[in-house]
C-alpha cells in the first residue's frame, strides 16, 4: 500500500456540509468511517458522533462522553462546546454495557445536541463487525433529520465463502437471492449484494454514497472491481478506501480518465437504400462524413473507422481531413451483419478503457448528443452509458472494457440493445433531442 495514492478528504468526496446530519449504514467498518471523518471536520464545524444503535465501546475519541438516563443535558452540551471550541469533534453515547457496547444517549441529550452541531455523524446500522450485511426489516434506524446517507462494505469478506462469520443476517441475504450459504463474493455476487440487499431503497429518500473500505484486503485494483459490480445510477458517488493505519486513502471510482474509442460503424451494404448511401450527399457532405464530424467534435480520445462493403469508394467519398486522425478499421465479415462490425471495432478498441458506438447512417447523432453521452459516462463508474430518446436506446451508446468479450460475441444485425438491457441496472441513460436519432434507410429520409 506504500504507493497508494494520498488520502483524499472522506468528507469532501461524501459532500459533507454545515447542517448535514449523515447516517452511516451496512457493515465493514462504519465506526472507523466516523472517525476519519470526525477528525477531518472536527476543525471546521461543531461535529458530533453517535449512534443509533450499538458500537463497541473500545472506538473513542478524545473528546468521548457516555450519558446515561438521568444525565444533565445542559452540562452534557457544556462539555461538546468546550471541546468544540477546541476544534474537536465530540462522541457522545450512552453508558457501557457488560458485552463491551455502548447504545445511543438518552434521547432528550441526543435531540439537544443535534441542535447544537453543525454537523453530525450517525452509525445508524449494526453488523457485530462483520463485513457485509442484508438489513433486517427494521434496519436501517436512520434518525428523522438524517439527510445523507453512507453504505460502509468490507472488502476482507471479497473471493471468500459467505458465512456467518463474515455476513451479517445472511439469512436475509438468502431469501433475497443475493448469496447462497458459502457461495464465493465474487464481483458479481457483490453487485447482487448490493442491488439486492435493500439499501438502495434510500436513495429516494436523500443522497446515498457507497464506500468499499478496507481495500488493502485484496488490494486496491480487486477492491475497484468489486466497487464497479456494484456501481447504480442511485449511488451520488463510489469510493474505494482504507481508513485505518499509516497507508489510510481514500479515492472516487469513476470513468473520468478512461480513455474512450469511438467506432463509427460503415461497413453494411445499405440494402434497403438501393445505393451507395452511406456516400449520398447530406449538406454540404455526405452522409457518413456527417455522422463523423459529429463524433471527431464530441471529445472521444481515439476515433475508428469500420468499413466493410465498398470500402475504397466510400473512403474516397470522404474529405481528406475528416479522416486525419481516425484509424480505419477493416471488417472482412461484414456480409454476417451489423455485428461483426461491432466486435471489430471491440477488437481495435482492446487497449482502450471504454468503447463509443455510433452509426454511419445517423448524421444528426452529434456532438450535442454524443458529448452528454460522453460527459454523463465520465461522471459515473457505469459500465455503459448510452442516448435514450422517446424511451428507446439510441446512440453513441458507450460500454467499458469488461463488456468488449460481450460486444466481440454479438451475431447478426442484433447490435448492442441486448448487451445494454443485461446490464441496465449498471448504466446511465441520457435522454436526448429524438433529432438526433434519425435514421436514413431510404432515400427519401435525407432532409433536403
Amino acid at each position: 500500500m506504500g504507493n497508494q495514492v494520498p488520502m483524499q478528504r472522506l468528507s469532501d468526496l461524501l459532500d459533507a456540509s454545515r447542517g448535514d446530519v449523515i447516517a452511516l449504514v451496512g457493515a465493514g467498518g462504519k465506526t472507523s468511517v466516523m472517525m476519519r471523518m470526525a477528525r477531518e471536520l472536527g476543525g471546521r464545524f461543531r461535529v458530533l458522533c453517535t449512534t443509533t444503535t450499538h458500537m463497541a465501546s473500545t472506538e473513542t475519541l478524545p473528546s468521548t462522553i457516555r450519558a446515561g438516563a438521568g444525565a444533565d443535558p445542559v452540562s452534557i452540551e457544556r462539555a461538546c462546546q468546550s471541546a468544540w471550541a477546541c476544534g474537536e469533534a465530540c462522541l457522545v453515547t450512552g453508558l457501557e454495557s457488560g458485552d463491551g457496547r455502548v447504545a445511543g444517549p438518552p434521547g432528550d441529550i441526543l435531540a439537544r445536541l443535534s441542535r447544537a452541531a453543525e454537523i453530525t455523524l450517525v452509525e445508524a446500522d449494526g453488523s457485530r463487525r462483520k463485513p457485509l450485511k442484508s438489513p433486517a426489516g427494521h434496519e436501517p434506524n436512520l434518525p428523522p433529520s438524517a439527510n445523507k446517507a453512507v453504505l460502509v462494505f468490507g472488502a476482507d469478506a471479497f473471493d471468500l465463502p459467505a458465512c456467518e462469520g463474515n455476513f451479517f443476517n445472511l439469512d436475509a441475504a438468502n431469501r433475497s437471492g443475493a448469496v447462497r450459504d458459502g457461495e464465493i463474493v465474487s464481483p458479481e455476487v457483490f453487485g447482487r449484494i448490493v442491488s439486492r440487499g435493500g439499501y438502495l431503497a434510500l436513495a429516494s429518500r436523500m443522497p446515498l454514497y457507497l464506500i468499499v473500505n478496507k481495500a488493502d484486503a485484496c488490494g486496491d485494483g480487486r477492491a475497484e472491481e468489486f466497487a464497479r459490480a456494484a456501481y447504480s445510477p442511485l449511488v451520488r458517488r463510489i469510493v474505494v478506501s482504507s481508513v485505518s493505519g499509516p497507508d489510510a486513502y481514500a479515492r472516487e471510482v469513476s470513468n473520468a480518465s478512461d480513455v474512450v474509442a469511438c467506432g463509427v460503424l460503415a461497413a453494411g451494404e445499405s440494402r434497403r437504400f438501393g445505393a451507395a448511401k452511406l456516400s449520398s450527399p447530406f449538406r454540404g457532405t455526405t452522409l457518413l462524413g456527417a455522422a463523423l464530424e459529429g463524433m471527431l467534435a464530441a471529445g472521444f480520445d481515439r476515433m475508428m473507422l469500420v468499413v466493410g462493403h465498398e470500402a475504397g469508394s466510400i473512403l474516397g467519398s470522404l474529405d481528406e481531413r475528416l479522416l486525419r486522425g481516425v484509424e480505419v478499421v477493416q471488417n472482412p465479415d461484414y456480409k454476417s451483419g451489423m455485428g461483426s462490425s461491432i466486435g471489430a471495432a471491440a477488437c481495435a478498441a482492446r487497449e482502450c478503457d471504454a468503447l463509443a458506438i455510433a452509426l454511419g447512417d445517423k448524421p444528426a447523432a452529434g456532438p450535442e448528443a454524443a458529448r452528454a453521452v460522453l460527459g454523463a459516462y465520465r461522471r459515473s463508474a457505469a459500465a455503459a452509458c448510452a442516448a435514450v430518446s422517446l424511451g428507446t436506446p439510441g446512440h453513441p451508446a458507450i460500454f467499458r472494457k469488461e463488456l468488449f468479450q460481450d460486444l466481440r460475441g454479438i451475431r447478426g444485425d442484433s447490435g448492442a440493445r441486448e448487451i445494454l438491457r443485461r446490464n441496465a441496472s449498471r448504466a446511465v441513460f441520457v435522454e436526448v433531442d429524438p433529432a438526433s436519432q434519425l435514421d436514413v434507410d431510404e432515400p427519401r429520409d435525407i432532409a433536403s
